[in-house]
């Protein structure tokens, strides 16, 4: 064997992700948790007390075994019953006082309007206001959401991805390096960013997309003068694209950006002011965040449209009209091929849904049944950039991925990054009194801490980092397998994800539509 054939590609990057962080007050208990601990001792000293009747010592203990087990016996997914309590009674206030269901479209028009109005959204959507301005004098309009709870404007690219596994280990690295690079220019306080967004969902594909890009392509039929393939060659390819498009499943991919319109309140004056100044200052993060992007060998294709960002949440909201919806070619600016009459995309006013209902394992609304899923652990050991690959690529159902990303200053990092090492150190030393062995876990996250302390100093910011995922089905049994699959490619992707009962209507605002929010 000679030594060029010896010689071995470097290996691939590993990434280390954090410790999931403790939650709870005092040693991982809850306040509900410590409430009861108090209890339990007031009923111990109780019992203790001289002259008390055997018969209530007894059912003293019987109440403390009570406590005892509703406060720390796991019952389902390891929670204990007072976890579970909490979301049962929200349940039953949100029903009595009819919070769960939502009637939009015409049911939302007052009495003195003649038209449906535009894009009146349930839940965590409801405080969005629907714009279209164009960002300069010749250029098209862009479609923006003003939500005018957390003042902030917010506009969606659309990109389209590469085969990262195909590229030699020296391009993957640049690629690799140059997402980093934008991941931390989004700390930069000067771009006043309140959140990122990465969606990628998967669309049952009918097959029109690709007949169209072939209609659109194919050189006999664009260029029908010049020379053009034997006609074997074509009925050939036709015939795959027939078999292979109803069949399919194509993926769309936005990023959402959101501008803090409080922190960005002088750049908006000095672009006019107002929703057009706004405009104006989110169209500059834009360009900065599409050459970063290009950079890191995604494709940009700008700006989603107004038609195009109703095209999404419709057919987020009602699944079963993606493939009437996608057959829509009647504008002039259509890919050819199209059904004439109705433009490409969905009228803004439409993009909402008729019915919508918050259930306990379900969100329901018009023809969709969604179940919603957060990343509780990420992975515990070294892994590779691409470790999310099985859950992108591999899933037989409709999904969304997304990814939130929320930039923090080097002031306000450090001073959070300073309360959880006190609050790390100060159990330490508590376990340490109580003499209780001290866990590994501890040490991990104190590794992890200094590690992300000694950026800082670097004048690295920190950004604070969710994922969701929600899968769609059209009825509750195609749901429960859409789960099951899903759960076993985030096995496969070292994620750790668990079910957001009671709250998948809120899974769905955060991780189904590209509007950047937040819970």
């Amino acid at each position: 064997m000679s030594a060029q054939t010896a010689q071995q590609s470097p290996p691939a990057k590993h990434y280390t992700f954090g410790p999931r962080e403790a939650g709870g007050l005092i040693l991982g208990q809850s306040g509900g948790q410590l409430l009861l601990i108090a209890a339990i001792l007031g009923m111990f000293l109780t019992i203790l007390t001289p002259g008390l009747a055997l018969a209530a010592r007894v059912i003293v203990i019987a109440i403390m075994a009570l406590l005892l087990a509703f406060g720390w016996m796991p019952v389902y997914l390891g929670l204990p019953p007072i976890h579970w309590t909490r979301l049962f009674v929200s349940a039953r206030l949100q029903r009595w006082t009819g919070q769960i269901t939502y009637r939009g479209g015409l049911f939302r028009m007052r009495n003195d309007e003649w038209e449906v109005p535009a894009a009146r959204l349930p839940g965590l959507l409801g405080a969005t206001r629907w714009l279209e301005l164009a960002t300069g004098p010749s250029s098209p309009p862009i479609g923006l959401w003003h939500d005018h709870r957390e003042h902030t404007y917010t506009a969606v690219l659309i990109l389209e991805g590469s085969s990262f596994h195909l590229l030699e280990t020296e391009e993957q690295e640049r690629r690799e390096s140059a997402y980093g690079r934008m991941l931390a220019a989004l700390c930069d306080s000067a771009r006043h960013l309140k959140r990122l967004q990465i969606l990628e969902r998967t669309v049952p594909d009918t097959g029109d997309t690709l007949h169209r890009d072939y209609t659109s392509r194919a050189s006999h039929l664009v260029r029908p003068d010049d020379a053009h393939p034997p006609q074997a060659a074509i009925d050939s390819y036709e015939a795959v694209i027939a078999a292979a498009g109803p069949v399919g499943q194509r993926h769309e991919t936005y990023v959402a950006v959101c501008l803090d319109a409080k922190s960005a309140a002088r750049d908006i004056a000095r672009a006019g002011g107002g929703d057009r100044g706004a405009a104006a200052v989110v169209d500059r993060e834009i360009r900065r965040l599409s050459a970063d992007l290009v950079s890191a060998g995604v494709r940009v294709h700008g700006y989603a449209p107004p038609r195009q960002l109703a095209y999404i949440l419709r057919t987020a909201f009602d699944p079963a009209v993606t493939p009437l919806v996608d057959q829509r070619g009647g504008a002039v600016s259509d890919v050819p091929g199209g059904s004439p009459g109705l433009a490409s995309g969905v009228d803004p006013r439409q993009a909402g849904p008729a019915h919508a209902k918050s259930l306990w394992s379900a969100y329901r609304t018009d023809s969709g049944w969604h179940r919603g899923f957060w990343v509780a652990e990420w992975p515990r050991k070294a892994a590779p950039s691409a470790f999310l690959t099985p859950l992108l690529l591999f899933c037989r159902y409709r999904r969304a991925i997304s990814i939130t990303f929320e930039p923090r200053s080097v002031r306000l990092s450090a001073r959070r990054l300073d309360k959880k090492a006190d609050r790390n150190e100060g159990e330490e030393g508590l376990r340490r009194w109580l003499r209780l062995r001290r866990k590994k876990r501890s040490a991990v996250t104190k590794t992890h801490l200094d590690r992300r302390e000694e950026a800082l100093l670097n004048g690295e910011g920190m950004l604070s980092v969710r994922a969701f995922v929600v899968v769609t089905a059209t009825d509750p049994d195609e749901l429960d397998a859409a789960e099951h699959d899903v759960m076993s490619l985030a096995q496969q992707s070292q994620l750790e994800l668990q079910p957001m009962y009671n709250a998948h209507d809120q899974a769905f605002a955060v991780a189904a539509v590209p509007m950047a929010r937040s819970l």
